[in-house]
């Protein structure tokens, strides 16, 4: 997978492809122990993203991120919400060149999860279980088209990081 640390996605990738252009980073990548033949970079970075929680890939590829800004004691620092977001790497340079909101909620605040499943997307936002259906597939939540559902609710949501967290699918 890609782990997710201080603000930033890094990924692995296979020495001999030709690596991004060298930027500066919040995490020193020369602390990282990888595997002869690999090495790590930066994928994303704010403002792409903001403290993320969780994410998930879709079929195409793209990263699809829960974030945690309203986390605890922050819970008031973004009024419109916390968001998911969607990166993606349009030019295929090995960076996230395109970053958008799917959704921005008021009542999302720190989801810890979130599975993407064709054009259902699942999030994990104590105390509910939350389903929004991308009926456009445009990778933006509207009201007026899209679909939001709570699939199950009553998770103990005092202190979330030992309630709700995502979904994992797998192949049966």
């Amino acid at each position: 997978g890609i782990p997710l640390l201080a603000g930033c996605l890094v990924s692995v990738v296979a020495f001999g492809q030709s690596p991004a252009p060298a930027a500066p980073s919040l995490v020193p990548l020369v602390y990282f122990k990888v595997p002869e033949g690999l090495e790590v970079t930066v994928w994303a970075r704010s403002p792409q993203l903001r403290n993320p929680t969780n994410m998930d890939i879709d079929a195409q590829g793209r990263i699809w991120v829960t974030e945690g800004v309203n986390y605890r004691r922050q819970r008031d620092r973004d009024p419109k919400g916390d968001r998911v977001v969607v990166l993606e790497d349009t030019d295929l340079d090995g960076r996230a060149d395109s970053a958008s909101t799917f959704v921005q909620e008021p009542t999302l605040v720190a989801p810890l999860g979130i599975a993407v499943l064709d054009n259902k997307i699942i999030v994990s936002n104590a105390p509910d279980l939350i389903v929004y259906t991308d009926v456009n597939r445009d990778r933006r939540f509207d009201a007026g088209i899209d679909k939001r559902e709570v699939l199950l609710t009553g998770f103990d949501g005092r202190n979330h990081d030992h309630a709700l967290h995502s979904v994992t699918f797998g192949p049966d």
